[in-house]
């Protein structure tokens, strides 16, 4: 079965496991974290229902640990309330954690301080890896904010700036590796890597954002194509 470059409208627990053992070098997930985890539609999360989910991420990084190769990079965006106690320990039973990085959005919501900044567990089977100037406090990328534009508009409620996946695939990765997303939303994940040179796989449950990243590829695609012809001129 091809996968490579290639989108997925299926539970990725099903679909990671036609991706061959170690053939992925990074990997760059943004799931759907502590809210919305709960037994009774529109109630705010409570600690334990971080329970029901984690047979599912026990299982999911058993996978990711069979696909990453030798050198490969886990970028895992969560909250305060999952990091510490929760995901880092599921992680660290399949994948070295090494740091966990914080990325300062400057848009801020919420009550009991705003909320500026995100998290991101980062792992790697990569004992060498090391990067002049890397920091793990990310600034100068902002978030989406009520009244700004950025990448053409928000399109999901979680979405992601392009320029995050962006600058975490360059320091992940390399010119034509393969980048998995298993949460791909409205396909940031898969744009960024055609953007720069590296080759993708995303699983997408919601048939909407399927269709969304779908779309937002193939024009990603025809701006690549063109871009290309333009340099040839």
């Amino acid at each position: 079965m091809q996968m490579i470059n290639q989108i997925f409208n299926e539970d990725c627990l099903d679909g990671i496991k036609k991706i061959p053992d170690k053939s992925i070098s990074c990997i760059i997930c943004d799931p759907p974290y502590f809210t919305g985890m709960t037994h009774g539609y529109g109630d705010k999360a409570q600690m334990l229902d971080l329970a029901v989910c984690k047979p599912f991420y026990k299982e999911l990084f058993r996978e990711f640990k069979r696909v990453m190769n030798y050198r490969a990079s886990l970028y895992w965006f969560c909250d305060w309330r999952s990091q510490g106690f929760y995901l880092t320990a599921m992680l660290e039973e399949n994948i070295p954690v090494k740091n966990c990085l914080v990325w300062h959005k400057g848009a801020a919501q919420g009550n009991f301080y705003t909320y500026s900044h995100e998290m991101i567990l980062f792992a790697t089977n990569d004992n060498k890896f090391h990067k002049k100037g890397l920091t793990n406090v990310i600034l100068g990328i902002p978030g989406f904010c009520q009244n700004c534009r950025l990448d053409g508009g928000k399109v999901h409620t979680s979405q992601k700036p392009l320029g995050i996946i962006e600058k975490l695939m360059r320091d992940g990765s390399e010119e034509g590796d393969t980048v998995l997303d298993c949460f791909l939303g409205s396909g940031t994940t898969a744009v960024a890597a055609i953007n720069l040179n590296r080759r993708y796989i995303g699983f997408e449950l919601s048939e909407k954002y399927f269709e969304i990243a779908r779309r937002r590829i193939e024009e990603a695609q025809k701006n690549k194509q063109s871009a290309e012809v333009g340099l040839l001129f």
